[in-house]
């Protein structure tokens, strides 16, 4: 039971039964006198001394096993206010406490049946109502918590926690309005409930409102200085506003009120992952796996690391926990009446293969397709409607538009898992897939693009703003300009979705073209890309494609990088055709500028010169 728990148990039983014998009853009144000074020790010899009176006395039975709860004896108590219920099971505040330690126990079905009898004894005590939310919610039955919550509310409005639990309850199942005018109730009722600030601020977050966010936690920490999941929620704020180091600074609050925070390590390590240090983020996933098992979150984020390291092995072993994460609940694992692969042989079977991320992704991962169909399975490769063309030269693979209906198969298989199942190694990679190229259409781009004179660079400045790294892989049109802007360069944008003022960032003078708009899929692009010399594109898409085509192209790297440009290679095992360019400090894309600008104008003038 918490301290408030345990306040309204009081008043709700602190009254002696109507009918106690006399000297019992004296004994009983003088016990319950020290119980509520704390002198629990010597309150537990007179309601043992009742006992001996009378081995039967349900109030005294009830009195000593809170007493036993209340010293850590939490078996003792259980078997004592279990004795009470079996003496005078029309007691509701005996069921109440009954419930409460059998929840802290980790009895959580046999907590609901307890707490329902007493909410049956009495529909109005609101703590029992109150306490059966707690343990539907501990089972998961989060409606059914959070309609016991709004009746301990309704029966008692000014019930502040009930608000508060309500809200969670709400939160957990993705109602973040309903949880959100929960927290308020609770913080109408209670101004200083800090739980309830930090509580709003996760809804918040989780809602995009990063400045409202920040505002509850602070207030929840000004209430609580050591309240870890504040610490931890402003962490989280900060960490989106990409302030690191302050962020890693909060998150270490939060850990020093809470050692055993596994989320809190987990997003420390992450934080750390942002600033490059991926050694010291794997220590910290390593902490939050010790602390918490079972959290998808940590081992997803390990994977990333040990893959980002090269330690592909162990890395791929991680990887698949992805689909368990809890702050990811589109990722899961598709449904088939078919069976998941589980990586036997193929025996004429027909392999499903779906993708399940980015088209950058299954750009680079449909080469393992290939791989499946030497060991002799029949492939089907379902890809996005915007892929479907291009892919549709692999040979061996029957490639299927994600906007048509699959041919038979006979089991199926997340696309981005098969490097694990197949054992691959930074060394031993297998070639990109063979793409293809319309060749009128590449015919009418190298038309359309003849009369520029000098180098034709086509270049993509940014990827999609709801992936989750883009404030740090995208750059500005503007950066672009920096090292665009000399002689003998010709621009092609590749942006799909350039905006005119992006595309006036550009020197006006270099740009060549703007394709965006005449590119309808990724076979379009290809087209155009066999017109160009040179692409240049942050982490997105396009710079999967010019790699995977094996046209010469560079990529534009951020600090920390994704997972798969590995840790200070300039080039990449991947795709031959690429050089990455790195940020030698976060955010520090001018460096990057600057050794583009002078590798690229070196570039230009050799084409000049030949």
């Amino acid at each position: 039971m918490n301290r408030q728990q345990r306040r309204a148990g009081k008043k709700q039983n602190g009254s002696l039964p109507p009918s106690q014998p006399p000297v019992t009853g004296r004994l009983l009144r003088q016990a319950a006198l020290l119980h509520q000074e704390g002198r629990i020790a010597e309150a537990a010899e007179l309601y043992q001394r009742i006992l001996r009176i009378d081995p039967r006395h349900a109030d005294a039975l009830h009195r000593l096993g809170i007493g036993a709860h209340q010293s850590g004896r939490t078996e003792m108590a259980l078997e004592l206010i279990g004795r009470a219920v079996e003496r005078d099971g029309n007691h509701p505040g005996y069921h109440v406490d009954f419930g409460n330690i059998l929840l802290e126990r980790g009895r959580v079905s046999e907590a609901v049946e307890s707490l329902r009898r007493a909410v049956q004894l009495q529909p109005g005590l609101a703590i029992a109502h109150f306490n059966l939310g707690n343990a539907l919610r501990a089972l998961g039955k989060l409606d059914k918590a959070m309609a016991a919550y709004a009746e301990a509310a309704a029966l008692q409005p000014a019930y502040a926690e009930a608000h508060n639990n309500h809200g969670l309850a709400a939160q957990a199942l993705g109602r973040l309005e309903t949880a959100e005018t929960a927290f308020a109730l609770a913080l109408v009722n209670r101004p200083s409930y800090a739980e309830a600030h930090g509580n709003l601020g996760m809804v918040q977050l989780d809602r995009g409102r990063i400045a409202e966010a920040g505002g509850c936690f602070r207030r929840a920490v000004a209430l609580q200085p050591a309240l870890p999941e504040a610490h931890n929620g402003l962490g989280n704020v900060l960490k989106r506003r990409g302030r690191l180091e302050e962020a890693e600074t909060v998150f270490g609050r939060a850990l020093a009120a809470r050692p055993s925070y596994a989320e809190a390590h987990h997003n420390l390590g992450m934080t750390r992952q942002e600033q490059g240090r991926s050694r010291d983020a794997l220590a910290d996933f390593d902490q939050a796996i010790r602390h918490a098992p079972n959290l998808a979150e940590a081992h997803f984020a390990q994977s990333l690391s040990l893959l980002r390291l090269g330690a592909w092995s162990d890395g791929w072993r991680q990887y698949d926990h992805r689909w368990a994460q809890k702050s990811e609940p589109t990722v899961r694992l598709r449904s088939y009446p078919q069976p998941l692969w589980t990586g036997d042989g193929p025996r004429g079977r027909t392999i499903l293969l779906w993708p399940e991320q980015g088209f950058g992704d299954t750009i680079q991962f449909a080469r393992f397709a290939r791989d499946l169909a030497r060991l002799g399975w029949k492939v089907v490769l379902e890809v996005p409607r915007e892929l479907s063309r291009l892919l549709s030269a692999m040979p061996d693979v029957t490639i299927v538009s994600e906007d048509v209906a699959l041919p038979p198969f006979d089991v199926h298989f997340p696309l981005m898992s098969l490097p694990g199942r197949l054992g691959v190694t930074p060394d031993h990679l297998p070639a990109s897939p063979n793409l293809k190229v319309d060749v009128e259409a590449a015919l009418r781009w190298h038309a359309a693009l003849s009369g520029g004179k000098g180098l034709k660079v086509g270049v993509a400045w940014r990827g999609s703003p709801g992936h989750k790294r883009d404030r740090y892989r995208s750059m500005a049109s503007a950066a672009f300009a920096d090292f665009l802007d000399q002689p003998g360069i010709q621009i092609v944008s590749l942006q799909k979705d350039g905006r005119p003022e992006e595309l006036d960032a550009l020197p006006p003078d270099r740009l060549l073209c703007d394709a965006g708009p005449d590119l309808g899929d990724f076979a379009d692009t290809a087209a155009l890309m066999t017109a160009l010399d040179l692409v240049i594109s942050v982490d997105t898409s396009v710079l999967h494609l010019a790699a995977a085509m094996g046209l010469p192209c560079w990529g534009l790297i951020d600090f920390a990088g994704d997972w798969r440009w590995l840790t200070g290679r300039r080039d990449s095992p991947w795709y031959p055709s690429l050089r990455l360019f790195r940020q030698p400090a976060r955010g520090d894309w001018g460096a990057v500028a600057a050794v583009v600008r002078g590798e690229l104008g070196d570039l230009a003038e050799r084409r000049a010169a030949s």
